[in-house]
């Protein structure tokens, strides 16, 4: 397995309310809101926003996708927290 450098990386934490889902490093982090679907890609810009319908986590292994009601994602300095009402 390759590894990315880290300027090309994502930290992602995935919380229900009772426990972490999901966390670990991702290449992209995706889902959609009200104007429609979206990515989150390394160096993003700080963005907190309601996202809906799903969440797909991109690693340098696989692609990871979960069906969501609705959550609130934060974006900043490539850490990607998503709360989510699973």
């Amino acid at each position: 397995m390759s590894s990315a450098p880290s300027s090309q990386i994502l930290q992602v934490v995935i919380r229900l309310k009772d426990r972490i889902l999901w966390q670990g490093e991702a290449t992209s982090f995706s889902s959609t809101n009200q104007i429609g679907p979206f990515d989150i890609l390394p160096e993003h810009a700080r963005f907190v926003g309601l996202i809906e319908q799903y969440i797909t986590v991109h690693t340098l292994t696989k692609e990871e996708k979960w069906p969501i009601v609705k959550g609130i994602l934060s974006v900043k300095d490539s850490v990607v927290e998503a709360y989510l009402d699973y």
